[in-house]
């Protein structure tokens, strides 16, 4: 009987209780390691897509600059990425410019997609 007290008034975990605190923690640590793999591909995919949108500003920009009734239809590459415009006169007074980008595709590594940017130019009334 002096037995079954002594047992009573010991303190500490069970091995039961061990186990389920490391079960918990492992999946904790695993939801991390689950989050930060996340990140980094959305990270991955901002990056990208900064990069993209970059390029097309800086055709844009250099296409805008030239101005009115200047600008041809023409291509270029920047930083591997091709871009290529054509000009359309719609009115005496507008010009549509249609820019073609390629980019990689988010969901696969291999593919590859457009993307068409339309812009108008505007005579200017000076």
């Amino acid at each position: 009987m002096k037995l079954g007290r002594r047992r009573s008034t010991e303190k500490g975990f069970s091995l039961l209780e061990v186990l389920i605190a490391i079960a918990v923690v492992s999946l904790g640590l695993l939801a991390l390691a689950t989050g930060t793999g996340l990140a980094l591909r959305d990270m991955s995919g901002s990056r990208r897509d900064f990069s993209y949108w970059g390029d097309v500003e800086q055709v844009t920009d250099s296409l805008l600059g030239v101005g009115w009734n200047v600008v041809t239809a023409g291509s270029t590459t920047v930083r591997g990425r091709s871009i290529s415009w054509t000009v359309a006169t719609e009115t005496a007074f507008r010009q549509r410019l249609d820019i073609t980008v390629t980019r990689s595709l988010a969901t696969s590594l291999t593919g590859t997609g457009s993307d068409v940017i339309v812009l108008y130019l505007a005579k200017p009334t000076s």
